[in-house]
């Protein structure tokens, strides 16, 4: 038998731009069904963040956290809904009582994007979301040493073939936001070359937390993670910029609301928002903890996020060890394995989780698929299948077509089907933080140089 000979340059050449070129074409077609879908959607949450804005820049409502207000607001935008306009009708039926609980930067943020046309800025935060997204996976792709065709193919996955990405063009939240905030952290601490990047890093963490808080735990393994590393002078930076970031943050919003209490009438509120807003597994929310309280009638969601962090801590301890053994200095990793795992606990121990939460997770995914060698690829056989195992439970299983199998599947075995869903999705973040910790473990040299 006749041995093929090699591909000289030129082929190879021709070859890694067909292959260009075709990862291409599919990032596209993804991002065109998006858009498509966009388009369709009445954007239910994003109703509520935008009458709230609207009302801050053009109205005359101040005290939004009241339970009168979100009455008055919902009623007064009812009937103030343009009746040739579908999209803002169909929301404003649904959304008769807005539900104001985010927080005063959030509404500042829509305060600022809002021209007060609901049609027109709906589709410009939609097509604002996309970029976002779209630029945070290609800048997570580029950091973690992807090609252009392999950062191409990712968008096509993460865009194309996501069921909480389409959740949340869906409902219109702000979860894609939040995930390009991750990611232009992430980027930002894979520079090594740029001084300011740990001040940087701390501003946007401060600026996520004050848009919205669910990232706490994220910050805090973070700064637990450079402690018992030793990584004081990143801590303190990242310190600062936190500071200035909130600083900031309030700044705005107590200029968009034009009073200083908005944070204080904010935080009051919370304490409404288990009661009003928590919302039972049968109507979507994937809340392991809520499911359980269901199942058992009792609370769990405190001991749940209890546990978890402690297991996140109890694994960041152990790696730190494992750098003082001799391990290389890899920054960027204890970044990501804290995130990582600050996002599962908070995904599963939450009392309140939807599916366009898991947004949140996608940079773990993006990480633990990162290109190297053929050798490193069947050692870590392993972590990749169980990668593989939460793109099929979480990305894939919840498309409504995939979904309607699972549903018959679950009669058919009389198991109830809020149960499976959350089983699945669970089950999958389970596995994701389970991957990037083997990813973690396995990594000794790191994938590039990565300098405190």
């Amino acid at each position: 038998m006749a041995i093929p000979r090699p591909l000289n340059s030129g082929a190879k050449a021709a070859l890694r731009l067909a292959v260009l070129t075709a990862a291409g074409i599919s990032a596209i077609v993804a991002i065109c069904a998006v858009l498509q879908l966009a388009r369709c959607v009445p954007g239910i949450d994003f109703y509520q963040f935008w009458v709230v804005g609207t009302e801050l820049r053009y109205g005359d409502a101040r005290d939004v956290y009241s339970a009168r207000q979100r009455n008055d607001l919902g009623r007064k935008w009812r009937e103030r809904a343009d009746p040739a306009v579908e999209r803002q009708q169909t929301a404003a039926r649904v959304r008769t009582t807005l539900q104001t609980f985010s927080s005063p930067l959030l509404y500042s943020t829509f305060a600022a994007l809002s021209t007060g046309d609901y049609e027109l800025d709906h589709q410009r935060y939609c097509l604002l979301c996309l970029a976002v997204s779209v630029m945070g996976i290609l800048a997570l792709c580029r950091v973690f040493g992807y090609s252009w065709a392999r950062s191409l193919l990712a968008v096509t996955l993460f865009i194309g073939c996501s069921a909480p990405l389409r959740s949340d063009v869906i409902v219109t939240n702000v979860n894609q936001l939040q995930f390009g905030g991750l990611a232009l952290y992430l980027w930002s601490q894979g520079q090594p070359e740029w001084r300011l990047r740990h001040l940087f890093g701390g501003g946007m963490l401060g600026l996520l937390l004050a848009f919205k808080p669910n990232l706490g735990l994220c910050v805090a393994l973070l700064f637990l993670t450079w402690s018992v590393n030793g990584r004081w002078s990143k801590l303190c930076e990242h310190a600062l910029g936190i500071v200035v970031g909130l600083a900031s943050a309030v700044a705005a919003s107590v200029w968009a609301f034009g009073s200083v209490d908005c944070w204080s009438r904010w935080l009051a509120s919370m304490r409404e928002l288990l009661v009003e807003v928590t919302s039972s597994s049968t109507m979507g929310n994937y809340s392991l903890a809520n499911l359980i309280e269901e199942l058992t009638g009792r609370r769990t969601s405190t001991p749940l996020l209890a546990v978890l962090g402690a297991a996140a801590t109890a694994v960041i301890v152990r790696a730190s060890k494992n750098t003082a053994e001799g391990d290389a200095c890899r920054p960027l990793d204890e970044d990501v394995l804290a995130i990582s795992l600050g996002l599962a606990a908070m995904l599963l121990g939450s009392v309140l989780v939807w599916l366009h939460y898991f947004v949140l997770i996608v940079p773990t995914a993006i990480y633990c698929l990162r290109p190297r060698d053929a050798r490193h690829w069947i050692r870590q056989g392993g972590a990749l299948s169980l990668v593989a195992a939460w793109i099929g439970t979480v990305l894939i299983t919840q498309f409504p077509p995939i979904m309607g199998h699972v549903y018959a599947a679950s009669r058919a075995m009389s198991v109830p089907m809020p149960l499976v869903k959350t089983a699945l999705v669970g089950t999958g973040t389970i596995l994701l933080a389970l991957a990037v910790v083997r990813e973690f473990q396995r990594n000794g040299n790191g994938h590039h140089d990565q300098r405190d």
